[in-house]
């Protein structure tokens, strides 16, 4: 499931790196207020991967005190993702299947750019996808997280920490 997180973020980092902010028929992105380690963020709206179906979707926040970036990454079963319940998958688990969806965050330190943190979900809770292709809204439980940060200061002494963590309950949307 990892290479499909990791594939996907990259696939959705280069839709939304190639989305043009003066499409009148580009739908809006909605600002969400949520939180991950213990810090407010506000997102900055999801965006597809795919303007006909919901495989991938990814939202871009930045921490309110401006310290850190995260990429949230949602991703579904390829092409089959539309309005109903879906399970959260943990990293340890299968692909996605018809009925689940697995979460990666990647975080980044904004003072300090070469520390970096990648945490993917654990089995548990549930997201509700209401909508589809264009306009979509994901209400998600709180979701538990394992993963590493990577403090890369010295590059010849990379610390590593293994964290364990939440992402609060929130309501992703996109009109």
């Amino acid at each position: 499931m990892k290479k499909q997180f990791l594939f996907s973020a990259l696939i959705a980092g280069l839709f939304m790196a190639s989305c043009s902010k003066d499409n009148s028929n580009t739908p809006t992105a909605v600002a969400t207020k949520f939180t991950f380690r213990g810090k407010a963020y506000t997102s900055k709206g999801l965006y597809s991967t795919s303007s006909t179906t919901v495989d991938a979707v990814v939202d871009s926040a930045i921490a309110d005190d401006n310290s850190t970036k995260l990429i949230v990454n949602f991703i579904f079963k390829k092409g089959t993702a539309g309005a109903g319940t879906y399970a959260i998958i943990g990293d340890s688990d299968a692909t996605p299947t018809d009925n689940q969806v697995g979460l990666l965050v990647f975080e980044t330190d904004l003072k300090n750019t070469k520390n970096v943190g990648l945490y993917t979900s654990l089995s548990g809770g549930s997201a509700v996808l209401s909508g589809s292709g264009n306009t979509f809204a994901l209400k998600i439980t709180q979701v538990n997280l394992k993963g590493n940060y990577y403090d890369n200061t010295d590059p010849k002494n990379t610390q590593i920490t293994e964290v364990s963590t939440s992402i609060s309950a929130a309501t992703f949307t996109r009109n």
